[in-house]
Parts: structure tokens; sequence; C-alpha cells
């Protein structure tokens, strides 16, 4: 499934799930990774459902030594990441 990534922003809600474990496929970690492969920007707002899943963001965001911020919305959560 081609990932939702559009003027910066990467929505991961709504992927298919796993039928045999109910997890989203592929996870928010992973479309995150392959758009930070593909997006030459230097700014990037990612879109999830649940708070662990910003938990791994996070962690992402400090091995790459992006600054991270994050607020919960209506429903989801937004993070944005930056290049120091």
């Amino acid at each position: 499934m081609p990932l939702k990534l559009q003027d910066g922003v990467l929505d991961t809600r709504g992927m298919p799930k796993d039928k045999h474990r109910g997890l989203p496929v592929p996870d928010a970690m992973h479309q995150l990774k392959s758009a930070l492969i593909h997006y030459e920007g230097k700014e990037i707002s990612v879109i999830v459902e649940r708070e662990q899943e910003v938990q791994n963001m996070e962690k992402i965001a400090k091995y790459r030594g992006y600054k991270f911020s994050s607020e919960k919305r209506d429903g989801f959560y937004q993070m944005d990441l930056k290049v120091k």
C-alpha cells in the first residue's frame, strides 16, 4: 500500500491489519522510515492513532537527530520532526 504523504504530512492511519496479529501493516514506524528515505524536505509531520506510536516515533527522531514535538488532537496524535 502506498504511503499517504502529502505536503510534508504522513498520515499513518487506516493501514490494513494483519489478520493473525491485528496490527497495521506497514506499521507507523516503518511508514516513517520509508518516508524519510524518499522525502526531500527538512520537516515532516506524522499522524498516528495511538500513544505508543508516538513513543516509537520519538525514538526514531532521537536516533536520527531530529527535533521532535507531539500534540494530542481529536482522536489522533500529530508529531513534527525537524532536522536540527
